[in-house]
């Protein structure tokens, strides 16, 4: 299953927009990395409707950067796409340094509350 994504901050720069949140895992892992199942809005996002009336996302841009943090000693990494919200997250397991098989998330990913992403992309003009 896909993974979700609840944006809780959105900030901007002249050249970058950025948006961070808590990512939620649950179901099963897909091999080769998860996809995006849904963007939400949470928290500090006074700016949402303009981030989508004036951002990359509307615009259609893959993101040029991102972070992603989780917890459980396990390490996530961004697979860009071609898109704004088509890339997927391959997650690492830390005691192999291989990636997780497909099936359900271990414990220590589905029941933890604190990962997060933080994704940026160019401002559209």
């Amino acid at each position: 299953m896909a993974w979700n994504f609840c944006i809780n901050a959105i900030t901007r720069s002249d050249t970058t927009l950025e948006v961070a949140g808590q990512l939620q895992l649950s179901g099963n892992y897909a091999a080769g990395g998860d996809g995006v199942g849904s963007f939400q809005i949470g928290g500090n996002t006074s700016g949402f409707p303009q981030f989508f009336q004036t951002s990359a996302l509307h615009a259609g841009s893959p993101p040029l950067a991102a972070t992603v943090q989780l917890d459980g000693g396990y390490l996530g990494v961004f697979v860009p796409g071609s898109g704004p919200a088509n890339f997927k997250i391959k997650i690492l397991n830390p005691a192999t340094n291989a990636e997780l098989p497909a099936g359900a998330y271990p414990a220590a990913l589905s029941a933890a509350l604190y990962h997060s992403l933080r994704l940026s992309y160019l401002q559209s003009l």
